[in-house]
């Protein structure tokens, strides 16, 4: 009773078989090996792309280059309204009606005090 040795199975498995089912799992295993990199792989870029993201709206970026100077503004501003002056002055010194048309209309606007 304590010398009895366990017996082998009678059946023997073909060696081919147990090949087959070891290719098989084999090929699981690498397939799932894949795909833990490539869900790795999306993972990482997202969190990449993510980052960019929050960095971008943490630091809108330098302005663009300043074209025009505060100075140039005003300068440009200036010679725009000289312009409109002139063409106001000699609108309202020419003998065409449209002179009254504009103080007419103003008066109806802004009442008879004008």
């Amino acid at each position: 009773m304590f010398n009895t040795k366990k017996k082998s199975p009678s059946v023997r498995i073909p060696k081919k078989a147990i090949n087959r089912e070891a290719k098989k799992l084999m090929k699981k295993m690498l397939k799932k090996e894949k795909d833990k990199e490539k869900k790795q792989l999306i993972k990482e870029r997202a969190k990449v792309k993510a980052k960019a993201q929050v960095a971008k709206k943490m630091n809108p970026g330098e302005p663009g280059p300043i074209f025009l100077d505060e100075g140039i503004k005003l300068e440009i501003m200036a010679g725009g309204f000289f312009v409109l002056a002139l063409v106001l002055v000699a609108i309202f010194l020419s003998s065409a009606p449209i002179p009254e048309q504009i103080f007419y209309s103003l008066k109806d606007v802004f009442g008879i005090g004008v």
